[in-house]
């Protein structure tokens, strides 16, 4: 559903990368980490990327871990 938190560094002549990819929230464990290898592998493929650590976060619900300090207090809750 998305991507954020992409974070890249140079080994060698190759770029380690680790994203965090939004995955729908109702479909299970299983198939959310299916979706993550398969987004591995799609990206090794098409770039010089010599390793793609993923993390996947519920789309559809607010991403608590990754919410800004200035989020938090804002009024009416946290916002992405």
């Amino acid at each position: 559903m998305g991507v954020h938190d992409v974070r890249t560094r140079k080994m060698g002549d190759m770029i380690v990368v680790d994203a965090h990819i939004e995955v729908d929230a109702t479909v299970p464990v299983e198939a959310g980490h299916a979706i993550a290898v398969a987004a591995r592998r799609n990206v090794m493929e098409r770039h010089r990327v010599l390793s793609l650590m993923t993390h996947v976060d519920p789309w559809r619900r607010p991403d608590l871990d990754h919410a800004t300090v200035t989020a938090q207090a804002a009024p009416g809750g946290v916002k992405k």
